[in-house]
């Protein structure tokens, strides 16, 4: 697994709050390249293929109204399950089969089963977009907060790079837990891609 410093910047997504960031989606076909692309389209075919490792590595806070919980450190890892590209007119897809939070103020914990489906989708040459569903649980001092993404989606924003990045602005809905638990949840959050590492989405 590749090591490097995470940047800045969380701090900002939590605050400028998911409708500033994220507007309505302009979705499409994706390939998640090694290149970045030339009018959009993947050069050579160099793109990752069924099986590539999705690791990424990053720092997360949750907006929950009565505490901000904020986690020093977070892991997600699954695979590529379809290559996606304009000849299919598909997302590239994917699993997450493991997700974990650590170093936080309150315990934070994935629920559900896994793996989650994730799907990108290219916007660019370069940028993409990815979505995904998660459920997740707070144990604040034992107050207790269950939120889940919102349906559809919000669709966080890949930067194409080496690392790439995914930046999270998103509404979590409130499943359960305490009144004084907020709904929405606002979770602002900064990942680097360790794998596949050096990637660009493009539309094809």
């Amino acid at each position: 697994m590749k090591k490097f410093m995470i940047g800045a910047g969380i701090a900002t997504i939590a605050l400028l709050g998911f409708t500033a960031l994220f507007g309505a989606s302009s979705a499409s076909a994706a390939r998640l390249c090694k290149e970045e692309g030339l009018l959009k389209e993947c050069p050579g075919a160099k793109f990752f293929p069924v099986g590539t490792p999705i690791d990424l590595l990053g720092l997360s806070e949750f907006g929950l109204g009565f505490t901000t919980v904020k986690c020093g450190s977070s892991e997600w890892e699954g695979r590529v399950t379809a290559a996606g590209g304009a000849g299919n007119l598909v997302p590239v897809q994917g699993v997450i089969e493991s997700a974990e939070w650590k170093e936080c103020t309150c315990k934070t914990a994935a629920l559900g089963a896994a793996p989650w489906k994730v799907s990108f989708y290219g916007t660019g040459i370069r940028d993409g977009e990815m979505s995904y569903e998660v459920e997740i649980e707070f144990d604040c001092a034992g107050i207790k907060c269950k939120y889940a993404t919102t349906a559809p989606p919000e669709f966080p924003v890949v930067k194409g790079g080496a690392p790439a990045e995914l930046q999270v602005g998103a509404a979590l809905k409130k499943t359960g837990g305490s009144f004084v638990c907020k709904d929405p949840a606002i979770w602002g959050a900064v990942y680097n891609f360790a794998e596949p590492f050096g990637m660009y989405v493009t539309e094809k």
